[in-house]
């Protein structure tokens, strides 16, 4: 695949992020777009299955920014590889998703 190719394919897709759902839960927007499948898959309203991701992230909290304990956590991330961007390692704000829980 082309360069330019890769590049407007980019351009085309969303950074997987949370939404806040009608009942008020933080949620990932993927998944709120998405229904279950009987199989115990989910399937994006674009039609693709949703997959998912294992990101690590630092644990930041200390008393200044970026200090903390060095600690590293992980979060699964789902995604819909035809629509999103596929998660990158501690690059979307994992650490305000976790917390938000």
């Amino acid at each position: 695949m082309s360069k330019d190719k890769k590049k407007e394919l980019i351009k085309e897709k969303r950074h997987s992020g949370m939404t806040t759902t009608k009942n008020g839960k933080k949620w990932w927007l993927v998944m709120a777009e998405s229904e279950q499948q009987k199989d115990g898959s989910w399937k994006h309203h674009c039609g693709e299955t949703v997959i998912s991701k294992n990101i690590p992230f630092s644990h930041r909290d200390g008393f200044f920014d970026f200090s903390g304990d060095g600690s590293v956590q992980r979060m699964i991330v789902p995604y819909c590889p035809k629509c999103e961007l596929e998660p990158q390692d501690g690059t979307f704000g994992a650490e305000e998703s976790i917390n938000s829980y």
